[in-house]
């Protein structure tokens, strides 16, 4: 059996040109995987067109995989089009522009939300040989937990092997399906705000499609009154989810934390590395 190429031209509405059996199990198709892998390069190797319609594309995922969820990889070059969606690219011209720094629309965000109601995970691979708005495509990422690869000016000689080693990362490492976080913490605190790729159903409760070995989250808490007489915060940071095996967990870890009215044993206390990766989240957020 020879891999066979389908081509849906109908944008308006898009189909599944083969309804079922669109999804092949891996070990009785791995030669048939393996030819298309092989051919891929030399199929559209004499294309002089950029064009591509990312969001499309992305429905036709979302089609494919709606009865199991799982994880989608997007590979972007240029501009997505979109007869439902224009998109323009930005360039922040100072710090004060902040506008810019903000997606264009809703497009992308509720598109992340289709995606994320069937437990779909979409992982973008971007390598720009045009600008591209990554603030505004990147929504669909960020909102269903997944993960944005960046390669500018993409050289294959020079970036093949980082290409290489993120991909085979991302399909090999060990990874939990459907799962949702809450994290609780002690009396006169809160949690006004989370960091990451994820996507709130309450407001503490994260919700995560596919959570890998590498996700990571940032919150903030604060005090609701002007002063703790506890001499420790208590957190506890609890995960239901579906293991690889098909069994619901729950993983859950407790934490204290004690606390002090003296600003040198705070300082002396931090976690640089910590509090590098969260500052560097306030400022993406």
């Amino acid at each position: 059996t020879q891999p066979q190429m389908h081509v849906v031209s109908d944008l308006s509405e898009v189909y599944l040109p083969i309804p079922e059996n669109m999804l092949v199990d891996l070990n009785e198709s791995h030669d048939v995987i393996l030819a298309f892998l092989d051919s891929l390069p030399n199929m559209f190797k004499t294309s002089t067109t950029y064009n591509s319609y990312a969001p499309e594309a992305l429905r036709s995922a979302q089609a494919v995989i709606k009865h199991l969820g799982g994880q989608v990889l997007w590979f972007q070059a240029s501009t997505p089009l979109s007869k439902s969606d224009l998109l323009k690219t930005k360039q922040a011209n100072n710090a004060q522009d902040k506008e810019k720094l903000n997606p264009n629309n809703m497009f992308y965000r509720n598109l992340a939300a289709e995606l994320f109601f069937i437990h779909a995970t979409v992982h973008l691979f971007c390598f720009p040989v045009t600008p591209i708005n990554l603030i505004t495509i990147g929504e669909v990422a960020k909102h269903t937990a997944g993960d944005i690869f960046y390669y500018p000016n993409f050289k294959s000689h020079v970036d093949g092997d980082r290409l290489s080693s993120d991909l085979t990362r991302v399909l090999s490492r060990h990874s939990s399906w459907e799962a949702v976080m809450r994290i609780r913490v002690s009396n006169g605190w809160k949690i006004p705000k989370f960091y990451g790729h994820f996507n709130i159903r309450t407001s503490d409760l994260l919700a995560v499609p596919c959570c890998d070995s590498d996700k990571s989250f940032g919150f903030e808490i604060e005090m609701e009154t002007a002063s703790v007489n506890e001499p420790y915060l208590f957190m506890q940071a609890a995960l239901l989810h579906t293991s690889e095996q098909g069994e619901r967990r729950i993983r859950v870890h407790n934490y204290i934390i004690p606390t002090t009215v003296n600003l040198g044993d705070m300082f002396n206390s931090i976690d640089a590395d910590a509090l590098s990766s969260l500052i560097m989240c306030q400022a993406n957020d």
